[in-house]
């Protein structure tokens, strides 16, 4: 009797384990969405500061345009 006392005694260690090997998961998760979201956001400035920059350009290219045919 004592070594089925002992065998779950030992599966409860292990269920605990596994609860706060889910928990600390759970936490690496979180923080590791947290800089998958900082790199998206910067991937999105840097998009908007391209497209800015292309309508810059293409707004002198036309003002040019505009002064050469007028």
């Amino acid at each position: 009797m004592k070594q089925f006392d002992f065998k779950y005694g030992r599966k409860q260690e292990t269920d605990d384990a596994k609860e706060e090997n889910v928990i600390l998961m759970e936490e690496y998760e979180n923080k590791d969405f947290g800089s998958f979201q900082q790199e998206m956001e910067a991937a999105g400035m840097e998009e908007v500061i391209y497209l800015d920059s292309s309508m810059i350009d293409f707004s002198t290219n036309l003002f040019v345009l505009i002064d050469n045919v007028g």
